[in-house]
């Protein structure tokens, strides 16, 4: 019977030890990653084939009215948190880079179907990219009646690129060719001298002293406030609103603005015939193609570009009947990306159903979301010992919901705790 008794006390002892979630631990330190990469177009299993055909017929059939749309985004994070009973204190650094194109539905249908002769074709291609690092402290407070975070960001812009000024004209001739022509100018803003880093001089970078680096990033710092707040109704439903609002933004004072002043007639055939040339030439003796020798840039100094992270506002109703077992939660918001310098403001949702069993020990569930002008449909598994914790997420994605089931893109998630 002493035999047994030690057998079960040791099983119990070594269960609290190891076994609970998030919550158990007093002290953990966090790090993980987000990456999403999608199109609205395209699915993974038209590439997964020995040979692939282009029928540019096809494609402008199957392109939608509001173009080709990919998008990308990475989000790397280390975090260090100290949790109590009722209270928790952490900081979280990371990076946020963020980056989409978008090219307009006339050009693939002019490719695939053909305009008009002497028709104009305007071309918009889009692309946009912003990145930034971060560091954001939080401070919670839990009662049973109400539970509040409190999440100001701080972070530095690195770059800001914009395309969305320049344009392509397009017209049909004769003899099966058309004329082409470039106008506008593409901007990037980027928080290091642009012209160097262009020219391959890193030194402004790779120079800087660790206190020099804070010095500067200090100077050209953001402010964001973030808060989320728990109302518990009753045992099993809750109700959560999260916002996070842009105060002050980071500044770029570099920048560069891109042109590329163009204007030809040619057929396809020819164009691609003399890219081949001009390829093989810059191969041969490392000279550019006579195309690219257009692109043109104008440097400045000084251009105090303001840069803040989107604005994020959300509404979420949790029911949990069983406890963790099982958890339903619905939510609806809002985002607004460069929310005032050309404002892109767009719809959020996130619905999901979790659950957890022996004290946090594994978790699993399944969500769909919209987040960031992504559509996001993610399976999710957790293993919670006491001092080690891995969560898991894969998700199938795209910026178009019926897109989003075909496997237009892909996401994973990963995240690593340990503490005691």
């Amino acid at each position: 019977m002493k035999k047994i008794a030690v057998i079960i006390s040791t099983c119990l002892l070594s269960f609290s030890l190891f076994a609970g979630g998030l919550n158990s631990r007093f002290i953990e330190v966090k790090a993980g990653a987000d990456l999403t990469l999608e199109n609205n177009t395209f699915a993974m299993s038209d590439f997964l084939v020995e040979h692939i055909v282009i029928d540019l017929t096809k494609i402008a059939n199957i392109v939608p009215e509001s173009g080709f749309n990919a998008s990308t985004e990475i989000k790397p994070f280390a975090a260090l948190n100290f949790n109590f009973p009722h209270f928790h204190f952490g900081v979280s650094v990371g990076a946020d880079a963020y980056g989409s194109v978008n090219i307009n539905q006339s050009l693939f249908d002019f490719l695939g179907k053909g305009y008009n002769k002497g028709q104009e074709l305007t071309i918009k291609p889009d692309v946009y990219f912003e990145s930034f690092l971060t560091v954001e402290p939080s401070i919670g407070v839990y009662t049973k009646k109400l539970k509040i975070d409190v999440i100001p960001g701080f972070f530095v812009p690195l770059a800001v690129a914009d395309t969305s000024k320049m344009k392509v004209v397009l017209q049909n001739t004769t003899d099966a060719k058309f004329k082409a022509r470039t106008e506008g100018a593409g901007t990037i803003y980027a928080l290091f001298d642009v012209e160097k880093l262009i020219n391959g001089d890193y030194s402004q970078v790779t120079s800087l002293s660790v206190d020099e680096a804070v010095s500067y990033f200090i100077n050209h710092l953001g402010f964001d406030f973030g808060t989320s707040v728990e109302f518990p109704l009753n045992r099993s439903f809750s109700i959560i609103g999260k916002v996070r609002i842009p105060i002050k933004p980071g500044t770029l004072n570099y920048s560069a603005e891109a042109s590329f002043p163009f204007e030809e007639e040619f057929s396809l055939s020819e164009l691609l015939d003399n890219m081949g040339k001009e390829n093989e030439t810059s191969a041969n003796n490392g000279a550019q193609g006579n195309i690219m020798d257009n692109l043109q840039f104008t440097y400045r100094r000084n251009s105090e570009f303001a840069a803040h992270r989107p604005l994020k506002a959300m509404a979420y109703a949790k029911f949990s009947p069983f406890g963790e077992f099982l958890v339903l939660t619905g939510g609806a918001g809002v985002g607004v990306r460069r929310p005032f310098v050309n404002p892109v403001s767009y719809p959020e949702y996130y619905v999901s159903v979790d659950s957890t069993i022996f004290g946090g020990l594994l978790s699993a569930g399944v969500s769909t979301e919209y987040q960031d002008q992504v559509f996001i449909n993610k399976v999710k598994a957790s293993i919670g010992l006491r001092l080690v914790q891995i969560d898991l997420g894969i998700a199938v994605s795209s910026s178009s919901f019926i897109k989003s089931f075909d496997v237009n893109g892909a996401s994973a998630y990963i995240m690593f705790a340990a503490g005691l």
